[in-house]
């Protein structure tokens, strides 16, 4: 059997020397921005399922998943799953 993803999420491309948006970033999670120019992504919806904080490097997509946590993928893993879709005005 084959499967499509069929879920919309938010997520942005983590660069270099920026920082995140803390209205994406949300209560109750934490962003730290290393000397090496990594966020280790730590969420209470992950913590609370057991998950360990990730690490995302410069390209890498945080994505927001549909019960809130955030994670980090590849750039050439989310570009090969996911497709921009117009926002809802």
């Amino acid at each position: 059997m084959k499967f499509r993803k069929r879920l919309i999420v938010e997520a942005v491309q983590f660069q270099a020397g920026k920082t995140l948006d803390s209205k994406f970033i949300g209560t109750g999670d934490r962003v730290i921005y290393t000397e090496e120019g990594n966020v280790i992504i730590e969420t209470l919806a992950g913590a609370q399922r057991g998950h360990r904080p990730m690490l995302a490097r410069p390209g890498d997509w945080i994505i927001r998943d549909v019960r809130g946590g955030l994670y980090s993928m590849k750039s050439e893993i989310f570009e090969a799953s996911y497709e921009a879709v117009e926002e809802e005005k």
